[in-house]
């Protein structure tokens, strides 16, 4: 269970997974409940029923069953979670950051500009970052520029070359290396494979 706002990552070689990502404004009672907190640990297993319920879950669904459903899904979880403060101060620059890359990632999304665009030293925003995310700020970008360029390969008509350019890359190479880097295959066999229904990474 992710939190808004709340840095995280997903990686898995052999299982399935279903993704749920839905507005706090569903299930406002258990959102207002956490507002100022964060779970220590985000993981936890519902029961099979609860997972058969969301599987079951379509977009024609009625909100009443979608909001029914996604109750239980908070109220299991909070059975077992345990809860820290937001250090909210600290979330403040974090936001900033997060800001920075969502604006500028297309562009000139380095540490040097994000150091003169929020007045902090170059260090310190390295360092912080590291801290506050466990990744580094420029893993984090790569990242960033790796998911909009899944989406645009997935969603739009535009060439490779475009893709990566749009995405904030410098060179086809440079995306190509990122892409095999993460995803373990080329943009060229991510493009097939959505052709030929493979599911998506």
């Amino acid at each position: 269970m992710i939190f808004p706002n709340q840095i995280h990552a997903l990686e898995s070689t052999e299982s399935e997974h279903i993704l749920c990502i839905f507005s706090p404004r569903l299930v406002q009672a258990y959102a207002a409940k956490v507002s100022d907190k964060l779970p220590q640990n985000n993981k936890f297993q519902p029961d099979e029923y609860l997972v058969n319920a969301l599987v079951g879950l379509e977009n024609t669904s009625s909100t009443a069953d979608k909001k029914g459903v996604l109750y239980l899904l908070c109220g299991q979880f909070d059975k077992t979670a345990t809860y820290d403060k937001k250090q909210f101060e600290n979330e403040k620059l974090l936001y900033k950051i997060f800001s920075f890359v969502e604006t500028n990632f297309s562009n000139d999304c380095s540490l040097s500009n994000l150091s003169k665009k929020t007045g902090y030293d170059y260090s310190y925003l390295s360092r912080y970052f590291k801290k506050a995310t466990s990744i580094s700020f420029n893993s984090y970008v790569t990242h960033f520029r790796l998911s909009h360029a899944c989406y645009l390969l997935e969603n739009t008509t535009l060439p490779i070359l475009q893709c990566a350019y749009d995405s904030g890359f410098i060179s086809l190479r440079n995306f190509n290396r990122c892409f095999k880097e993460n995803f373990e295959i080329t943009p060229t066999q991510y493009l097939k494979n959505l052709k030929e229904g493979v599911p998506k990474l």
